[in-house]
């Protein structure tokens, strides 16, 4: 049996959570880059070829953030593994990604009007 602190096994919980959530955060910026740089260069006298070029770059980047994400994925499943056949089997630090408190923080309240 494999005999890991449960302290340590918390902090690397939390800490792939982050890292997942920084993925996140990295494709929705990637997306709005996109996003924005197609509204500025509409109506503009930058040379096609230029902008396409610009727009594959990004997306580019957007595709090796998806790779890097599923690698991170790949990451927690192995982790889960080791978990499963230690000291520390039973204990659960929770599923990464966004919590069900995280998606309570981004509701907008409910407001009465009388």
């Amino acid at each position: 049996m494999l005999n890991i602190e449960p302290n340590n096994a918390a902090r690397v919980a939390e800490t792939t959570r982050n890292a997942i959530r920084q993925y996140d955060e990295a494709l929705s910026s990637a997306a709005r880059l996109t996003l924005s740089f197609i509204e500025a260069s509409t109506n503009t006298n930058i040379p096609v070829n230029e902008t396409q070029k610009i727009l594959a770059a990004v997306h580019q980047s957007q595709s090796d953030l998806v790779s890097a994400r599923g690698t991170m994925a790949s990451a927690v499943s192995l982790m889960t593994s080791v978990q499963r056949r230690s000291n520390i089997a039973e204990t659960s630090f929770g599923c990464p990604g966004p919590t069900p408190l995280d998606y309570a923080k981004l509701a907008e309240p409910v407001r009465a009007v009388a």
